[in-house]
């Protein structure tokens, strides 16, 4: 068989490709980059074990398709049953076993029942297989066949590992990120905005230029991170730890401060309009936040 392409194909496969790369030199980047690198070099084995990581599964998701498909069966036929069974004396007049309809009935909803525990079991495992596989780095899922081909514009799997290639790319479209690790990692510029942070550790990274307004940063690790110029406006930063972090031009107007440990952080030139704090707020020596506009409340 041979297999020919249009032009247009030939031009959205290119495309295609590029987007593959980029993929893969983000993996690969989060892997080996250090930071304070210009280069990162790419070898024939990293391109291997970036492909292993995004390698497919789709015996797993097609089982998880066919349980599906199977609950969502026994709920329409247990529904069906079930009906029958409840409207059998008005569908006829010479009825006069009550056994039957009662059988009727327990059968529709025993198949009912059936299939919608069918169906909340594959749910579970599938979003449990999926969050395992964030976690742990690796992509589960590429859609495959007529499935694939017609979502090819974006050509991104369907799940992808949160770290900072992916974050870097633009690829991480979550929300719910509590506890997210990116320790020692280059994010300059980055858009994290409204996103659920919570106990996050950004120990050491470089965010500056980014944003992080809107986020709960509630208990989170910023200890020595590279923040000059980065947006926390409206941001919850309880008990954040940002010892020695590097402030430089930050906006905190309207944040949360209470329990904030900001001992040793380079505060310089920034904004803190309406932030609050409380007795347990910890600032650097001599630094007074009610002179910058921030207000002290007692809970």
């Amino acid at each position: 068989m041979k297999i020919s392409y249009t032009e247009a194909a030939q031009q959205e496969l290119k495309r295609f490709h590029e987007r593959q790369q980029k993929l893969l030199e983000n993996i690969v980047a989060e892997r080996k980059y250090v930071f304070g690198d210009q280069t990162v070099e790419i070898t024939a084995s990293d391109i291997k074990e970036a492909g292993d990581s995004i390698r497919p599964m789709l015996r797993l998701r097609t089982r998880f398709r066919s349980i599906r498909l199977i609950g969502r069966t026994y709920l329409a036929l247990g529904l069906l049953i079930a009906s029958v069974g409840f409207l059998y004396p008005y569908i006829t007049e010479l009825i006069k076993e009550n056994r039957t309809q009662g059988m009727t009935l327990s059968l529709g909803l025993v198949m009912a029942l059936a299939g919608a525990a069918a169906q909340l079991y594959a749910t579970l495992r599938e979003r449990r297989f999926e969050t395992s596989d964030r976690l742990t780095g690796k992509v589960p899922d590429w859609r495959p066949g007529s499935e694939a081909i017609g979502t090819q514009r974006s050509s991104e799997p369907e799940f992808l590992p949160v770290n900072a290639a992916t974050l870097r790319a633009g690829l991480v479209k979550e929300r719910d990120l509590p506890g997210l690790t990116m320790r020692h990692v280059d994010l300059r510029g980055m858009e994290l905005a409204y996103r659920n942070l919570r106990g996050a550790d950004f120990s050491g990274s470089d965010l500056s230029k980014g944003s992080l307004q809107g986020s709960d940063l509630a208990g989170a690790t910023l200890k020595k991170a590279e923040l000059d110029s980065v947006s926390f406006y409206e941001a919850d930063l309880r008990g954040a730890d940002l010892c020695g972090a590097k402030l430089r031009h930050g906006n905190f107007s309207k944040a949360r401060l209470e329990k904030a440990d900001l001992r040793d952080a380079v505060l310089e030139d920034v904004q803190l309009a309406r932030a609050t704090y409380d007795g347990d707020t910890k600032w650097p020596e001599g630094f007074d936040p009610d002179q910058y506009g921030a207000i002290r409340v007692e809970l």
